[in-house]
């Protein structure tokens, strides 16, 4: 299986974000996705582990010896070499699931927090339409990266909570 389709899977995907918190066994993977049958969770897992995104950790002790732990060996993400070869139609079902899972954890946060407070999080969704050189959208990709990079070294602390950012950038109408 070909790395896109293994990362773009609504499944697989949702078991890659929820690594990124940490190592976690078989059944909090099943807790935090109570919708997907346990037979799939396992199925799933086993294709990260064949296509070398996730692994086995042996450093979590479980009750249960059959249980296992797994952790994400490297980050994940599709690279431009990843998607060389998809067609038009291909790039826009992976883009469906991508924001399928952006729903998704929207979803959980406002159904999880009682009552959710946006402003205070500082959560929410927009857009913003603007004019851009080639140049400028460089300029900009490597503004935000250097913005971003010093928190993703962050672990959980004592007044930290988890959160996510993501960017979706495109032209828009005509090149005018």
């Amino acid at each position: 299986m070909d790395r896109s389709n293994l990362i773009l899977h609504p499944v697989r995907l949702r078991i890659l974000q929820l690594l990124t918190a940490g190592p976690a066994t078989t059944d909090a993977l099943a807790e935090a996705m109570p919708e997907v049958p346990r037979s799939s969770i396992y199925r799933h897992i086993k294709h990260l582990v064949d296509g070398g995104l996730i692994e086995y950790d042996e450093s979590i002790d479980t009750t249960d010896p059959r249980e296992k732990a797994y952790r994400l060996i490297d980050t994940y993400h599709v690279s431009e070499k990843d998607v060389q070869h998809l067609q038009p139609q291909d790039h826009v079902r992976s883009f469906v699931i991508y924001a399928a899972s952006l729903i998704d954890g929207f979803e959980r946060y406002v159904l999880h927090e009682e009552p959710p407070d946006l402003a205070h999080d500082l959560a929410g969704y927009t857009e913003a339409f603007f004019y851009a050189t080639e140049q400028e959208m460089t300029e900009f990709a490597a503004g935000i990266n250097s913005l971003i990079a010093p928190l993703l070294v962050n672990g959980p602390g004592e007044t930290r909570r988890r959160r996510k950012i993501a960017f979706i950038t495109h032209p828009e109408g005509d090149k005018t």
